[in-house]
Order: C-alpha cells, then sequence, then structure tokens
C-alpha cells in the first residue's frame, strides 16, 4: 500500500517586491510542494492573482501531460481568496 506522504502536494503563495521603471511592483509567487520528495515548482509569478487566472493554474497543474500533482491524491492550501471554488473544482 502507497504511503499517504507520496501523494501529499501543497501550494501556496509568497511576495516579493521589484523595482523597475515604473516604481516597485509587489509580485506573488505561485508555488507548489510535493512532501515526500521535497520538489518545490514555481508554478508562475503575477502582480495580482484573479479567480481566472487561478483557474488557469488548476489547469496547468492537472495537465495531462506535465502535471505536477499527476500522483497527488491530496492538495493541501490556505483560505487566501485566489483559491476560489472553480480553483478547488477543476482539482
Amino acid at each position: 500500500m502507497k504511503a499517504h506522504w507520496d501523494s501529499l502536494c501543497a501550494c501556496d503563495f509568497f511576495r516579493f517586491k521589484a523595482l523597475g521603471i515604473a516604481g516597485t511592483v509587489r509580485y506573488m509567487v505561485f508555488f507548489v510542494i510535493a512532501v515526500k520528495p521535497r520538489a518545490v515548482e514555481i508554478a508562475a509569478i503575477r502582480p495580482d492573482p484573479d479567480g481566472g487566472w487561478m483557474k488557469h493554474m488548476a489547469g496547468n497543474l492537472t495537465d495531462s501531460v506535465e502535471r505536477f500533482l499527476r500522483n497527488a491524491t491530496c492538495l493541501i492550501h490556505d483560505r487566501d481568496p485566489p483559491f476560489t471554488a472553480a480553483f478547488r473544482d477543476i482539482l
């Protein structure tokens, strides 16, 4: 029987600020972690993630060819507003 840790993943955001021509811009970095192999993937970077963009990210994570969540049975995330019901439905 496969251990639960083998199929556990988590996702979240971290923020960073970058100085550009127009001034300082705050970016949100969406990342995913596969717990057992300790693999981390930066899924995308965007200044202001919204529901439509998060649906796109969920589609990318579950893509039939290069999906990061291919062996996952459980995805942990917090209650940040970008994690919409549509995001969860796709997963």
